[in-house]
């Protein structure tokens, strides 16, 4: 026999049919045992050759192969775990299949073997009986036969006179069956109905009266799955009552896992039944602040996540509460609170736990502080006022104690909490008061531990608190620059707390001189640190060179024009930087992924950089153009191609008319890829991407472009005439042929016609659903085509006039009149998309006017009435501003 220890894998063990045929047969007295034991090999080759041959015996003889599994799984002598493992092949073979041999006597014989098992004294023996037992109830259930084997697990869990282990089995299998059923039919399920009280009762019975505690763990997990039943049909205060006394009563249980699960089922009732645990909750508090403070780490784990559960469940009120009435803060006061009555005695526990955390411990460590910290959050937005009430003393008191480093990491976490989830004007004065102290701590504080909170909730100060950010900004950018330098569980929290930092400079209102001036001050000395925290990170994905890097990209949004010089060396350094995240060795999937990200966020600081200070033809900007044009060509990362165009299109921006060749150089990589739209092998954002590039750079070659643009014309014409493409990059496609037409004025007549068919031809696929499967076609699909077509009608019109083309292009498009007369009875577009809805409208309108310009349309049809009242009747002012003018200039008056 093979060594034992593999877990099993293979299409038996993982499930199959029982009436599965193979095209070999099976040798005749096959020792299963053995091949079983072949299975649990270490050795590859003689586990396959085993799986092999259990599939040759199944498909010989199926009722045989099952009747021989039972066996080897009722064989007292057999291993355990080729027992285990014939247990796990019996039920996946049964499952669904239970029917075909259900009235053969080698069924019965499989059955007795199962319940033989039952009170094995190896346990995951036995859980295997109990998962079969109730594959066979189940069974019995949906086919609406006698309920032998439920029945018989009921009244086994309630004699008196058989083993232990029997009744622990019996209870787990009738936990499977109640999960199992609960999950096909839901709680109100006649099916079930008439069989929940009969188990309840047994269940309760068991949980008051076990002769092991093993068997009231049993029974308490079982009455878990039984807890649906009180928010359905089967629920009331009674019974409620009832079950919390023996959740109170589980709860003293001097066994750990019993209490463990009695906190466990108290938490799924604060998700489900919320609203009827207010008679209970002191008692809940009492229980639950044992546990936290006293208990081992398991049940008091749970206890904390009861609060949490029904903390969230209390956010989610509020939240839809506040959506009715508009207004969060005041919906506190109209909202009846179950947390609210113990929300100070919950405080105080909270409190406690967070000054038990570990000094070295991972991030993702879960335990009692890192529990604390969740719930005490999420009670700051239930009971705001409460929380900082009792949690700024504390504060106060703790956070400059020279004597536990506990108690300051404590205090410093929980005034990023509050800060952040309670952030009212009464929290400014605690936050000002403590950041002097932060600021020190930050960079002095012996206790590493100390320091990682510090940097966590400055990083959080700067993004909730304006005053902190105008009062502090130089002594903030300073010291978590200086913090960089900092152990990386330090340096990440400090660079966030920097990016934060530049968003208020970015997003606040009314930034002074004398802030601005503060930021010129320190902004080189910062980037240096940004810099040099870059240079020594990983390349992990979401790691610290890639928040490194995207700081730096917010600073150069926000820094000042004084700051100009600064930001030519940070653009430069920025450049050399992609330069040197290249893939030369072998790299993992995480490596792989972390340079690709680390690059697009280089790429998206250049294109900010390059569009706010426009250098023009600068070495920087050639070399950038040299790079993206690498990366477009050489990559195959959708995202990262996608941001190596957008650069590139702002590069085209600073490079002057026919400057060195930029069409020779640019233009063919552009349509190569615009062209690779007809196989769908990019992606739609890199489509767009594409197009824009390519419609920047016939913007800023002018007649340098000239050579490529009957191919770009054709490229665009030849992808719109493919309905799949339509569907996919229509929306783009078809926009860049009004921008063409824009861009290039009378150069652009000779493909007005051929460009007004594609529009056409693309409008009736967007009506007929063409070329795609209709039920993967949103509404907004169709919606986004129609804009595009009619901003393409509207830009080849205004790029007509003042010649003799327009009148010829107006008589071609009266089928876009059909589209106009659409948008004005379409009423559905609002409700799905409101600012689509309008830019249809604003569109519609403008092609209406400019085509009754030129050509008289007689009487104004009521569809154009009502195409201009759903102009009048829009939010935006532009749109009502631009029905005003329609309206005066084909006749009618405004009002």
């Amino acid at each position: 026999m093979g060594d034992v220890g593999v877990e099993p894998t293979g299409p038996l063990v993982n499930g199959g049919g029982v009436g599965e045929t193979f095209q070999c047969l099976a040798r005749e007295n096959i020792d299963l045992k053995g091949i079983l034991g072949s299975v649990l090999s270490v050795d590859d080759r003689l586990r396959w050759e085993a799986e092999a041959e259990l599939e040759r015996a199944k498909a010989q003889s199926p009722k045989t192969f099952l009747c021989d599994l039972g066996k080897v799984f009722a064989d007292k002598s057999a291993n355990p775990d080729i027992r285990r493992l014939a247990g796990i092949i019996l039920k996946n073979s049964l499952t669904g299949c239970v029917g075909e041999f259900v009235n053969t006597q080698c069924f019965q014989g499989l059955v007795e073997n199962i319940f033989s098992v039952l009170q094995s004294d190896i346990q995951p023996v036995r859980r295997c009986a109990s998962q079969l037992a109730a594959e066979l109830a189940s069974y019995e259930i949906h086919c609406g036969l006698a309920r032998d084997t439920l029945s018989w697990l009921i009244s086994s869990t309630a004699s008196d006179q058989l083993s232990p282990l029997l009744v622990e089995a019996c209870l787990e299998a009738i936990g499977f069956i109640s999960e199992e059923l609960i999950s096909k039919h839901g709680k109100t399920a006649p099916i079930l109905l008439d069989q929940t009280l009969p188990i309840l009762e047994v269940v309760v019975g068991r949980i008051r009266s076990p002769p092991t505690w093993e068997v009231q763990l049993k029974a308490s997990n079982t009455l878990f799955f039984l807890l649906d039943f009180l928010s359905g049909p089967l629920g009331n205060r009674e019974r409620l009552t009832e079950i919390m006394e023996i959740l109170f009563t589980l709860a003293d249980s001097r066994n750990m896992e019993v209490r463990l699960s009695a906190f466990h089922c108290l938490v799924y009732l604060a998700g489900s039944i919320y609203t009827e645990l207010s008679p209970f909750i002191e008692r809940i508090f009492a229980k639950a602040e044992r546990a936290i403070l006293y208990d081992e780490e398991p049940p008091a784990l749970q206890a904390l996540e009861f609060w949490s559960t029904l903390a969230s469940v209390e956010i989610d009120n509020l939240e839809n509460l506040a959506s009715e009435q508009g207004n969060y803060v005041q919906t506190h006061g109209k909202f009846e609170s179950l947390i609210a009555p113990v929300a100070k005695q919950l405080c105080y526990v909270l409190l406690a736990c967070l000054t038990r955390q570990e000094e070295y411990q991972d991030e993702d460590t879960w335990n009692k502080a890192a529990s604390a910290r969740v719930c005490l959050g999420l009670l700051s937005r239930v009971a705001p006022s409460t929380v900082i009430e009792y949690v700024a003393p504390f504060i106060s008191e703790n956070v400059m104690d020279e004597n536990s480093w506990r108690r300051r990491e404590a205090a410093t976490m929980a005034l990023g909490i509050i800060a952040v989830d309670a952030m009212p004007a009464v929290l400014e004065d605690i936050v000002n008061e403590s950041l002097p102290f932060l600021l020190m701590g930050l960079l002095h504080d012996e206790c590493l531990a100390v320091r990682v909170t510090t940097a966590l909730t400055l990083a959080k100060i700067c993004k909730v608190s304006e005053s902190a950010c105008t009062l502090y900004f130089s002594e903030l950018a300073q010291n978590l620059s200086i913090a960089l330098r900092d152990d990386e569980s330090v340096a990440k929290h400090a660079c966030r707390g920097l990016y934060n930092l530049a968003d208020y400079y970015k997003f606040a209102d009314g930034v002074t001189e004398s802030e601005l001036a503060s930021l010129a001050q320190v902004l080189r000395p910062l980037m240096m640190e940004l810099f040099s925290l870059a240079d020594r990170s990983s390349v992990e994905r979401e790691g610290l060179k890639g928040l490194a890097f995207r700081s730096i990209g917010n600073y150069v949004d926000c820094a000042p024009e004084s700051c100009l010089p600064i930001l030519n060396e940070v653009a430069t350094a920025l450049l050399e930087r992609l330069l040197v995240l290249r893939k030369d060795r072998p790299l993992s999937p995480n490596e792989r992924a972390g340079i690709i990200y680390a690059q697009g966020i280089l790429m998206a600081s250049l294109t900010r950089y390059l569009s706010r200070v426009n250098p023009g033809n600068t070495g920087l900007v050639f070399k950038a153009k040299d790079r993206a044009l690498e990366f477009i060509v050489h990559n195959s990362d959708d995202t990262l191609t996608e941001k190596a165009l957008k650069l590139l299109a702002v590069i085209e921006k600073n490079l002057n008319a026919d400057a060195n060749g930029i069409s020779e150089q640019i233009a063919p990589t552009l349509l190569a890829l615009i062209n690779s739209g007809r196989d769908g092998s990019i992606a739609s954002g890199t489509m767009c991407a594409a197009v824009d590039a390519i419609l920047e750079l016939v913007r800023s070659a002018g007649n340098g472009f000239e050579a490529y643009l009957p191919t770009t014309v054709q490229t665009i014409l030849e992808l719109l005439s493919h309905p799949e493409v339509v569907w996919r990059f229509g929306p783009c496609l078809l926009t860049s042929l009004g921008e063409l037409s824009l861009a290039l004025g009378e150069g652009f007549q000779p493909y007005v016609d051929s460009s007004l068919v594609v529009m056409q031809g693309a409008a009736k696929i967007s009506l007929s659903g063409e070329g795609v499967d209709q039920s993967l076609v949103s509404e907004e699909q169709v919606l986004q085509i129609r804009r595009s077509i009619l901003h393409s009608t509207s830009c080849i019109l205004r790029s007509s006039a003042g010649n003799g083309q327009r009148t010829l292009a107006v008589q071609k498009l009266s089928w876009v009149l059909a589209i106009c007369e659409n948008v004005s009875g379409d009423d559905s577009a609002r409700k799905l998309n409101p600012y689509l809805a309008d830019a249809l409208v604003g569109l519609a309108i403008t092609v209406v006017v400019e085509m009754m310009s030129v050509e008289a349309q007689g009487q104004v049809q009521e569809w154009i009435k009502k195409l201009l009242e759903k102009g009048f009747s829009s939010p935006n002012p532009e749109i009502k501003s631009l029905a005003g003018k329609a309206a005066v200039e084909i006749g009618l008056h405004s009002s």
